[in-house]
């Protein structure tokens, strides 16, 4: 996380409280291994100079991008439905602002 180098915090759950609390959910290894859709966005990412950042211990779990603004409420929570799910880059950055200007 240091090398992203963001004006914000970012938060980690790593015991995997909030997670458990918002009811995150799971993949299967068929959707998640085997699926081709998801094997060629990562090739093509690959492709095109991304880093591949390692396994991790849990390949199953299914994260989320959460905004939480600086009253502590969910500005924006989008929970992933498969291994492809992620939020759309504009729409956090539209809810990071949101947030950053929130009145109590």
């Amino acid at each position: 996380m240091r090398d992203l180098e963001v004006p914000y915090l970012i938060l980690l759950d790593l015991q995997k409280d909030a997670y458990r609390r918002w009811c995150m959910s799971r993949t299967t290894l068929r959707a998640s291994v085997f699926s081709l859709t998801l094997t060629a966005r990562y090739v093509k990412l690959l492709l095109h100079g991304e880093r591949f950042l390692g396994l991790v211990p849990d390949m199953l779990q299914l994260g989320g991008d959460f905004v939480i603004d600086p009253q502590g409420r969910i500005a924006f929570a989008h929970a992933m439905k498969n291994n492809g799910d992620h939020a759309a880059v504009l729409s956090l950055i539209e809810a990071i602002e949101r947030a950053a200007v929130a009145r109590p």
